[in-house]
């Protein structure tokens, strides 16, 4: 599936993100409010020599070149393939459900489960410059000259 914007939201809870990829942001949003606040997601992979690889959610660093969107009731789940790399990146968030507990399924929170994986190809295209050492980020902040 085409990545497109869509939302995670606890159940009752106020707190939910709107993961926008086309503006490269993630937006924070209380429900009934109205007032989505910008925020840079950097969530990705590091490598060696510096250059920063992201899912597209900040301007900060260079988005994998393919990025898929998989969407459950309670999870969102993205995979970013470099085939150039030979690595797969798979970030899934989900918002905790657990029927008969409301104290967890309001809770402001998210898992966050992320994964990298090696790839020897993608879709006939061979791995380049494979990269056999890196360093996962996961930053959350304000977007520019938003406090």
């Amino acid at each position: 599936m085409h990545p497109i914007a869509d939302a995670a939201a606890t159940l009752g809870g106020r707190f939910n993100l709107i993961f926008h990829p086309h503006d490269r942001r993630v937006y924070q949003n209380a429900f009934g409010a109205f007032r989505e606040r910008p925020l840079e997601l950097t969530v990705g992979l590091k490598g060696p020599d510096g250059k920063l690889w992201s899912l597209p959610f900040s301007g900060q660093a260079e988005a994998f070149p393919f990025v898929e969107q998989f969407d459950t009731l309670t999870s969102l789940r993205y995979r970013a393939v470099h085939p150039g790399l030979g690595i797969e990146f798979t970030m899934r968030l989900r918002a905790p459900f657990y029927p008969r507990d409301v104290a967890i399924s309001t809770s402001p929170l998210y898992f966050v489960d992320l994964r990298v994986r090696r790839l020897e190809g993608f879709r006939q295209m061979e791995c380049e410059t494979p990269l056999n050492r890196g360093q996962i980020v996961f930053e959350l902040s304000p977007a520019d000259g938003v406090e």
